[in-house]
């Protein structure tokens, strides 16, 4: 038999389930009204809805108090769960000590911790990520990326303190996701050491052809410190390969956020925008489950309470058929005019999302 029939013969394990990412649009639409947000839960997770049963929880790092958060786009600025004294700016980086109660804010992200509140019944696996340590564990002092793509953005010596950071935030359900292999490692051993059931995953990358490239690089240590293998789809080549190799490595393979078919823009009466890619995935066999990357959008962006904009579920038959257009001429001139000087993340508009693997634990 050939390899590539033989490919075809692999077994196809049944998913565990399909979820979201609750990053960005819990941030953002747990702050809505009462009548609103029980009616975006009910239709992602109720019965009469999708009945999306992961979840993916965004553990945010924070930016220092005197960092303006509005250079993000709208519902990405993700409240981080730690208290600096007051009048720490951005250049106090040694200030944050783990042990000392003073400096953990258990009430912040209301919004997020809303939706799990929310849901908790409806989703029986959940997953914790975070895209950035907080800024005093950073090289830029920004949550948002580096000033330099080609180097790492988490400080070398505060990768024990970023894993004890996202431990001391997480239940025992929570299954931290991961890239670098020292934060993996850092992760793991900060997990043994604590009283949590929840297990690491990795790679966490845009793609399954990053995905095996980090696992090439991985050596026996990092391997056996990854309890899941998980990778987006933002890029789709080599899906087949990361199944080999989570099918070789006897782990599971998660596809842990992807959007819809690129290209296919945004409607409202259509479900292509959010489960295009997902049909491609199911292709792929050994799969133990399938998550996208964000459930709820906006025609004019999705905006916190208090904000114009009109959030919408990726539910087909629900909303108007309208399409927003793109800016044009002056428009588009005012925009290219005011991307000079920006933060670093701020041109693409993310949230804690650097702009290539780095050694924090999502992507990017």
């Amino acid at each position: 038999m050939s390899p590539r029939r033989a490919r075809r013969h692999v077994r196809s394990e049944p998913d565990e389930g399909w979820g979201t990412s609750l990053v960005w649009f819990a941030n953002a639409t747990g702050g809505y009204p009462d009548a609103i947000r029980d009616r975006l839960a009910d239709l992602l997770h109720g019965d009469d809805g999708l009945r999306l049963d992961i979840a993916r929880y965004n553990i945010g790092g924070g930016n220092a108090p005197d960092v303006h958060g509005d250079y993000r786009k709208p519902g990405a600025t993700t409240e981080g769960f730690r208290r600096a004294p007051e009048g720490t700016t951005r250049e106090d980086l040694g200030w944050w000590d783990p042990d000392d109660p003073a400096h953990r804010d258990l009430s912040a992200d209301a919004n997020q911790r809303w939706w799990v509140d929310r849901i908790k019944g409806e989703v029986t696996r959940w997953d914790a990520f975070s895209n950035s340590p907080p800024w005093f564990q950073t090289v830029s002092g920004y949550v948002s990326g580096g000033f330099d793509a080609s180097a790492d953005q988490i400080r070398a010596d505060r990768v024990d303190d970023f894993a004890t950071y996202l431990v001391t935030q997480l239940g025992p359900d929570g299954h931290p996701t991961g890239g670098r292999q020292s934060v993996v490692l850092a992760l793991r051993e900060a997990m043994d050491a604590s009283a949590l059931d929840a297990r690491p995953s990795a790679m966490d990358e845009t793609s399954p052809t990053l995905v095996r490239t980090d696992w090439n690089a991985y050596d026996p240590e990092g391997r056996a410190a990854v309890d899941q293998l998980t990778a987006h789809t933002c890029g789709t080549g080599h899906r087949t390969s990361a199944r080999d190799i989570a099918k070789g490595a006897d782990k599971p393979l998660r596809m842990s956020e992807v959007g819809g078919t690129p290209g296919a823009g945004q409607s409202f009466t259509g479900m292509e925008p959010g489960l295009g890619h997902r049909r491609a995935d199911r292709r792929r066999p050994a799969r133990a489950g399938t998550v996208g990357v964000v459930a709820v959008a906006g025609d004019r962006g999705l905006q916190p309470a208090g904000r114009r904009g009109r959030a919408v579920a990726h539910r087909a038959g629900d909303h108007r058929r309208r399409q927003p257009r793109a800016p044009r001429g002056a428009a588009r001139r005012r925009q290219a005019a005011r991307r000079p000087g920006r933060r670093p993340g701020a041109r693409s508009g993310r949230a804690e999302r650097p702009r290539r693997p780095v050694d924090h634990v999502d992507h990017r």
